[in-house]
């Protein structure tokens, strides 16, 4: 397991590119992604369609923090995958609020965000 790119953007930078975002990930099984989200402690992470969603309630938490630096890491949690399955966003100065969201080889995307402190230990995100 690594952590292969980490970047920092403003917020209207990661509202833009937010399908290019998840479009780097490598689709993993949902089975995969649920034990993934199990282990952060996210029992009940969303099924989203499409990027835009996947990012909705993300971005309308992120909305009242206005020039706020987003800073996106991408991961690579799951042993069989062959490349980076996982992508984290979090505000800079609000890092209490992470979203984790992956592509699924079924289609569409699993994610969600949580608020409070041990997402990024969780991620080995020191």
């Amino acid at each position: 397991m690594s952590m292969a790119k980490q970047e920092l953007a403003d917020f209207l930078t990661l509202v833009q590119r937010q399908q290019a975002l998840l479009d780097e990930l490598t689709p993993i099984p949902e089975t995969d992604a649920r034990a993934l989200f199990a282990r952060l402690g996210i029992d009940e992470p969303n099924r989203y369609e499409d990027a835009v969603t996947a990012f909705s309630s993300f971005r309308q938490y992120a909305m009242t923090a206005e020039g706020a630096s987003v800073e996106v890491v991408y991961l690579k949690r799951i042993d069989a995958s062959s490349g980076n399955d996982v992508l984290y966003v979090h505000l800079d100065d609000v890092p209490e609020l992470g979203f984790v969201v992956c592509r699924l080889v079924e289609g569409g995307f699993l994610g969600r965000y949580k608020t409070g402190s041990g997402l990024r230990e969780a991620l080995g995100i020191w």
